[in-house]
């Protein structure tokens, strides 16, 4: 079983948080990681709720598909 590391970010929607999550994934593709992002778990709807963000991040591939 891959070694998977898990990054959850936590913040208020509307603050860029989903803006840091995907340049964290993006700059860790390139590096030649497997990289797996959950989007927000918030009503898009809503300004200022919680967000949360999930992501996987191992060096072989990552069959979890579930936040």
């Amino acid at each position: 079983m891959p070694e998977i590391r898990e990054i959850i970010f936590y913040g208020k929607s509307g603050d860029g948080i989903h803006t840091i999550a995907d340049q964290l994934v993006q700059r860790l593709i390139r590096r030649g990681l497997y990289v797996i992002s959950y989007p927000p778990e918030y009503d898009p709807e809503r300004r200022e709720t919680l967000a949360k963000i999930h992501v996987r991040v191992s060096k072989e591939p990552i069959h979890i598909r579930v936040p």
